[in-house]
């Protein structure tokens, strides 16, 4: 099983087709209120969006019945743009103690990786990078036929979740999406449950889905009960757009390739070196430079630039996260959670109400902006809250 891990942790995986390319469509209403009528009409009209982001989650526990646990853990964040034919990953993933980081830009046709501090490229296509961080990016179409339950729930933000048990048919078509290491071909497999949870919101884009199989297995002719759990939330859907500056493309064109890689440069990851600071604000900092190269221009002012008229810059003493376009600076304030576009609009998250010279474009700007943060948060194992805590 160590094996059959370790052969997916760099990114010359073995990937498989992946998203549709087509905006989503609102959802067509239904007159019935049967949950599986209304849950089919939104799926048979479901399709991908050209670009999203997404966080990823993924964890296979595994317990043998000597009591022994195996645990292999992903962490994952993806940006995705089929327009451009541009993405950005980073991914993290834990194995029993072992501790291994991916970060790739994916422009040219290639994904240009740096992976435990070597750097190498490889020939492959957008689809295929969406594929590396084992978790399907497509929705679970479930069919009528493949339902045991179904209840939906809607919130006030009206976002509305399906969850969902598979009966045996769903669990057999089903669970090969999410088997990334091979359980079914395992000896005596079975799925012993299967469950779904799917959020979309009111246009019918997809938020989030959730998945979790309790299966088991013979290993050597030990009994292995397998738990399989995945998480994908999506945002910025159709919104959004990577930035790879000049300066780091012609950096990254210099990789080698991949089958060129001296293996032996290649050791494992030392936690040491991305460990925690004393506190969240620090850690962060820290994080910027290594794993997002971001240049300290001043004591407690980070800056990375994209191109010649973008870039984000972090002010830790005022707690600002700006970004520039040219001569446009939208500002997002983490402390009071508050955003602002010059000095003719400011938006309070909180009470959900802004200035009179707030134009429907610039709040979604706004709105962005501070999405664009927390994406910076997330690659670096943080959030607002602890932050502001």
């Amino acid at each position: 099983m160590n094996k059959m891990y370790r052969s997916l942790l760099g990114c010359s995986l073995l990937v498989v087709a992946g998203c549709g390319k087509n905006p989503s469509k609102p959802i067509v209403s239904s007159d019935s209120k049967d949950p599986k009528v209304i849950y089919q009409t939104l799926v048979e009209q479901f399709e991908m969006p050209e670009s999203y982001s997404v966080k990823v989650n993924r964890s296979d526990d595994m317990r043998y019945e000597q009591d022994s646990i195996q645990s292999y853990d992903l962490k994952a964040g993806l940006e995705v743009d089929q327009s451009e034919n541009q993405g950005h990953l980073s991914m993290e993933l834990f194995s029993n103690g072992m501790e291994s980081r991916i970060d790739g830009w994916y422009f040219d046709d290639k994904l240009h990786c740096n992976y435990n501090n070597v750097s190498y490229s490889q020939d492959m296509n957008l689809t295929q990078m969406e594929q590396l961080p084992l978790v399907p990016l497509t929705l679970t179409k479930v069919k009528d036929s493949e339902i045991e339950t179904i209840q939906v729930e809607s919130n006030k933000d009206h976002e509305t979740t399906y969850d969902i048990v598979l009966n045996e048919d769903g669990r057999r078509n089903i669970f090969p999406k999410f088997d990334a290491y091979g359980f079914e071909k395992q000896a005596n497999f079975e799925i012993v449950e299967g469950k779904l949870q799917q959020t979309f919101d009111q246009d019918g884009k997809l938020l989030k889905e959730e998945s979790q199989f309790k299966t088991h297995l013979v290993q050597d002719t030990i009994g292995v009960d397998v738990l399989v759990s995945t998480s994908a939330s999506y945002f910025k859907m159709d919104e959004t757009s990577i930035r790879i500056s000049n300066d780091q493309k012609e950096k990254m064109q210099a990789y080698v390739n991949y089958k060129d890689i001296d293996t032996s440069s290649i050791s494992p990851y030392d936690p040491k070196t991305d460990s925690k600071e004393d506190s969240p604000v620090d850690t962060l900092k820290k994080r910027l430079v290594n794993r997002l190269n971001y240049e300290v221009v001043k004591p407690d002012v980070y800056q990375t630039k994209f191109n010649d008229h973008e870039s984000y810059t972090i002010d830790f003493e005022h707690h600002q996260f700006t970004y520039k376009n040219r001569s446009m600076s939208y500002v997002y304030n983490w402390k009071g959670n508050t955003g602002g576009f010059s000095s003719s609009c400011s938006y309070d998250f909180n009470k959900d109400t802004s200035t009179s010279g707030c134009d429907e474009d610039v709040l979604k700007m706004i709105k962005n902006v501070k999405l664009f943060f927390e994406m910076e948060l997330y690659y670096c194992d943080l959030s607002i809250q602890e932050l502001t805590d």
